[in-house]
């Protein structure tokens, strides 16, 4: 939140998976964006059904992560979302 250092993000890669995969940097913003778009689309995705094994990650456990990127990331209205989300935890 300082805004010091925002282009040291890591690589976003969506691609096939390539073990020798180098690509650039991506900014700080472009890292948090990509993992929203990610845990957004999954929530829409899974159903409200207990996950098939403790390999996959229920629609709780997404809600839960997602509430602490928005917390972590602390733009304008991500503590609301933080909360929203929180709140449908809580609820559940």
């Amino acid at each position: 939140t300082s805004g010091l250092h925002q282009e040291f993000g890591g690589p976003i890669y969506t691609g096939v998976y390539d073990a020798t995969y180098s690509g650039p940097r991506n900014t700080v913003d472009e890292v948090y964006d990509q993992v929203i778009s990610d845990l957004t689309t999954a929530i829409s995705m899974m159903s409200n059904n207990p996950p098939i094994n403790k390999g996959y990650l229920s629609k709780t456990a997404a809600h839960l992560i997602l509430s602490r990127v928005y917390l972590t990331r602390g733009k304008p209205g991500d503590y609301q979302l933080s909360i929203d989300h929180a709140n449908q935890l809580i609820n559940s």
